[in-house]
C-alpha cells in the first residue's frame, strides 16, 4: 500500500482523540440533506450496497465506498434491509479498525437519513446484547450450553466495543435502551448494557469477564475517571467541548465524570466479585484435592471421572484467575491473595531420577539413604540414551529434546496439583477390588500351587495391562533368543551395579515386544531363595522404564496381583507362602525406593496391612518399614499420609506386646535411630508410642 493510499484510508490510520470527537461533532449537528431528487434510485445499486454493508463491512476497501454511496443512492425505501444487513455486518467486525470502519459508515447514513434510521437501527442493535433466555440455557446439555455462552460472549464482545464507539461519536444520545426519543446522558446506554451483562448471573460470574477485560482494556482512559492533582482543572464539560474548535477537542471529556464514577463503581464490585470467588473457589479446589489424595490412598486407584472433574475445575480457576490478575492490572486495583496448600505435594512420575530434593529437614545430608554407596545405588542410574543409539530407544531427534526439556520441568506447579488429585483418586478403585476379592473365611492349602500365585485374572486400570502374549510374527529370531537366554543367565549371577548397567545396555540393543515381556516374565520369576537380586532387578527396572514403560508396568500389575493374591491367602501361613510373602515385599520395597511406584499405591499396600494388623500382615508391615519405611516417611508426597498411617492408630489396634515390639523395633528403623536413645524416644512419643516399647 503507498503513503497516498495509506492517507485515503480510513482503517489504515489509528483513532486519534480529535478524530473521534469531530465525527461526534458532526452527528450531533448534521448539515441539511440535499433534495431527494438529486440520489440515484437504481434497485440494482441500492441491492448491491446493502449486500455490501452485509458481507463487507469489516474490508477496508468497503468503507470509502460505502462512504461515497451513501450520499448518492436514494435509501429512504430501504430503512430496515438497511438495519439488518448493518447487524449483520458489525458481527464480523472484530478489529478496532474494522469497527471503526463501520461506524465511520454509520455516521455517514446517520447524517443522511437522521433519526428515521438511527433509532430504530439502535434499538435492533441492542437486541443482540440482550442476555440470553435462561429457560432455554437450563433446556441445554451441558457441554451444549458452554458452547452457547462462549459463542455469546464472543460475539458480544465486539458488539460492547461498537456500542462504546456509537455513544462516543454521539450516535445514541437521543436513544434510550427501552425505546423511544427520551434524553439519555452520553455513557448511560453503554452503563446500562455492560451492568446487565456483567451482573445478571450472580452464580457464574466468571462467564462475562472476557467481556469486562476487554473494554477495560480498550476504553478505560474514555470511560473511567483518570486521577487529578489538586488545583488541575478537570478540563470543559461535553457540551462546552462540542462548541470549541476541532483542534481543542478531545474525546476524554465527552464523558462526564459522574457517569465515569459510575462505571468505576461497577467495575470494582465486579471485581471485589470475583476476587470472593477465586478464593472460595481455590478452597473447594483445595479440599477435592485432599479428599481424592484420602480416595486414593483408601483404594489405591485413580477413577477417571475424578480426574476429569479435578482438572476441569483447575481450568475454570485458572482462567478465573488469569482475568483477575489482567483485570485488576488494568483498574490498578490488588488482586486477592489466595491461601497456599496446607502440606506442600510433589510430582508423582514414575522415574528413575534422583529422590534427595524431595526429603524434608529430618532427613541427613544423605537423604534416606544410610551411607554414600546405598545413595549411589538408588539415584546415580545409568543413562541409556547415551550409550545405545536413540533408534534402539524408539526415540527420534525430536523426542529425545522433548524428553530432555520435560526432565527439567518435573517439578513445575501444574505437575504437582494434577499428580496430587491422581495420588487421591487411585485409591479407591483397589481397597474396592480387594473387598470383593477378600473371602470371609481362609481358603485351603491345597488351592496353592508351587509355593506360585495363580494367573491375574484382572488388572487394575491405573496400572498398565500385563503382558500379552507376543504376536507369531513378533518372536525373536534365534540369534537375539540366545543372546537373550545368555542375558537372563548373567542376571541370575548378578552382584554389583556395574555387571547390571552392561546388561541393561545390552537389553537395549534386543529391544524389542518380544524381548520385553521375556524380560518381564524372567524377572516376576525370580526364585523364593534369591530375594538378594530383587534389589538389582529393580534398579534395571529404573534404567529401563525411562524408555521401556511397559517393562515397569507389567512388573508392577504383576507384584500388585500378587500382594492382592497373598491378602486372599493372609490365614494360610505355610512355609512356601511365607517366602512368597517375603518376596513380594521386597519387591514393593525395592521398586518404591527407585521411585518407580506411585506414591498412592504404596499408602495403600501399607493401609491394607494395618486395616487387618494380626499374623501376617504384622510381618508384612515390619518388612515394609524396614524396606522402604525411610523412603516413605521422608517423602515430602507420603510423609503427612504415612504418619497418620503409623501413628495412634496403629498402635491401638495392636493386642499383643510382641507386635508392639517388632512394630516399634521396625518403625526406628525406618526412622535411623538406635532403640534406647533421646532421639527414639522422642520420634516414638510423637508418634503416640509407649516408651515401655522401646528396648
Amino acid at each position: 500500500m503507498t503513503d497516498a493510499d495509506s492517507k485515503n484510508n480510513p482503517i489504515s490510520q489509528p483513532i486519534t482523540s480529535t478524530k473521534r470527537a469531530r465525527l461526534r461533532s458532526t452527528n450531533l449537528n448534521p448539515t441539511a440533506a440535499p433534495a431527494s431528487t438529486s440520489f440515484d434510485s437504481s434497485l440494482k445499486k441500492n441491492t448491491a450496497f446493502i449486500k455490501r454493508l452485509k458481507t463487507g463491512l469489516h474490508t477496508s476497501e468497503n468503507v470509502q465506498v460505502l462512504i461515497k454511496e451513501t450520499s448518492t443512492l436514494s435509501l429512504d425505501k430501504y430503512l430496515s434491509e438497511i438495519s439488518i444487513a448493518l447487524n449483520e455486518g458489525l458481527a464480523k467486525c472484530k478489529s478496532a479498525a474494522e469497527i471503526w470502519g463501520a461506524v465511520e459508515v454509520i455516521s455517514a447514513l446517520h447524517q443522511r437519513l437522521s433519526s428515521s434510521f438511527t433509532v430504530p437501527f439502535i434499538q435492533q442493535f441492542l437486541t443482540g446484547l440482550a442476555l440470553p433466555n435462561k429457560q432455554y440455557l437450563a433446556g441445554l446439555a451441558p457441554d451444549q450450553r458452554e458452547r452457547e455462552e462462549n459463542s455469546r460472549i464472543i460475539r458480544q464482545r465486539g458488539l460492547l466495543r461498537c456500542l462504546a464507539e456509537f455513544d462516543l461519536v454521539g450516535l445514541v444520545r437521543g436513544v434510550s435502551k427501552q425505546g423511544g426519543n427520551s434524553h439519555v446522558e452520553d455513557g448511560e446506554t453503554t452503563f446500562s448494557v455492560l451492568k446487565d451483562l456483567l451482573t445478571a448471573n450472580k452464580e457464574a460470574l466468571f462467564i462475562p469477564l472476557p467481556l469486562a477485560v476487554s473494554f477495560s482494556k480498550q476504553f478505560g482512559a474514555l470511560y473511567l475517571p483518570t486521577t487529578t492533582t489538586s488545583g488541575t482543572s478537570a478540563g470543559p464539560t461535553p457540551s462546552e467541548a462540542s462548541h470549541q474548535t476541532d483542534m481543542n477537542i478531545t474525546d476524554d471529556l465527552i464523558i462526564k465524570p459522574i457517569i465515569k464514577e459510575k462505571f468505576k463503581k461497577l467495575l470494582g464490585q465486579y471485581f471485589d466479585a470475583l476476587s470472593r470467588k477465586a478464593v472460595s473457589d481455590h478452597l473447594k479446589l483445595q479440599e477435592l484435592e485432599k479428599r481424592n489424595s484420602e480416595a486414593a490412598i483408601r483404594t489405591g486407584q485413580i477413577f477417571d471421572d475424578r480426574v476429569q472433574t479435578f482438572e476441569k475445575l483447575t481450568k475454570e480457576q485458572e482462567k478465573l484467575w488469569n482475568g483477575i490478575m489482567s483485570l485488576a492490572e488494568i483498574l490498578s486495583l490488588s488482586p486477592p491473595t489466595l491461601p497456599g496448600p496446607e502440606t506442600g505435594t510433589t510430582s508423582n512420575a514414575i522415574t528413575g531420577t534422583g529422590l534427595s530434593s524431595n526429603f524434608g529437614a529430618g532427613a541427613s545430608e544423605l537423604g534416606i539413604w544410610s551411607d554414600e554407596e546405598e545413595k549411589k545405588f538408588y539415584e546415580d542410574l545409568l543413562e541409556l540414551k547415551d550409550e545405545v543409539p536413540t533408534m534402539l530407544l524408539g526415540l527420534s531427534a525430536e523426542s529425545k529434546k522433548e524428553m530432555e526439556s520435560q526432565t527439567d520441568q518435573d517439578d513445575t506447579e501444574n505437575g504437582q496439583i494434577n499428580a496430587q488429585s491422581k495420588l487421591e483418586e487411585e485409591m479407591e478403585k483397589l481397597e474396592l477390588k480387594d473387598m470383593s476379592m477378600m473371602p470371609d473365611s481362609p481358603e485351603e492349602p491345597g488351592e496353592l500351587k508351587d509355593g506360585v500365585p495363580d494367573e491375574p485374572k484382572q488388572v487394575p486400570s491405573s496400572l498398565a495391562a500385563p503382558v500379552e502374549p507376543s504376536p507369531p510374527g513378533d518372536t525373536l529370531a534365534s540369534g537375539p533368543a540366545a543372546r537373550l537366554t545368555a542375558l537372563f543367565t548373567v542376571l541370575d549371577q548378578v552382584c554389583n551395579t556395574e555387571v547390571l548397567d552392561k546388561s541393561a545396555v545390552e537389553f537395549a540393543y534386543l529391544n524389542s515386544k518380544a524381548a520385553r515381556n521375556r524380560l518381564i516374565k524372567h524377572l516376576c520369576s525370580v526364585k523364593k531363595n534369591r530375594t538378594d537380586l530383587i534389589r538389582y532387578y529393580a534398579r534395571m527396572l529404573a534404567i529401563l522404564s525411562k524408555y521401556m514403560p511397559d517393562v515397569l508396568s507389567g512388573v508392577l500389575a504383576h507384584v500388585h496381583e500378587e500382594f492382592r493374591y497373598l491378602q486372599r491367602k493372609r490365614k494360610f501361613v505355610a512355609q512356601e507362602l511365607h517366602a512368597v510373602r517375603m518376596k513380594n515385599i521386597r519387591w514393593i520395597s525395592e521398586l518404591t525406593k527407585f521411585n518407580l511406584v506411585p506414591a498412592h499405591l504404596i499408602l495403600h499396600i501399607i493401609k491394607v496391612c494395618i486395616d487387618d494388623l494380626h499374623g501376617t500382615n504384622v510381618e508384612n508391615l515390619c518388612d515394609l518399614l524396614e524396606g522402604c519405611g525411610r523412603w516413605v516417611l521422608n517423602n515430602a508426597e507420603t510423609r503427612e499420609k504415612m504418619t497418620q498411617l503409623v501413628g495412634i492408630k496403629l498402635f491401638g489396634l495392636l493386642s499383643e506386646s510382641r507386635y508392639r515390639r517388632l512394630v516399634t523395633e521396625s518403625f526406628l528403623c525406618s526412622t535411623n535411630f538406635t532403640a534406647g536413645s533421646n532421639e527414639a524416644e522422642k520420634s516414638v512419643a510423637k508418634l503416640g508410642f509407649s516408651s515401655d516399647n522401646v528396648t
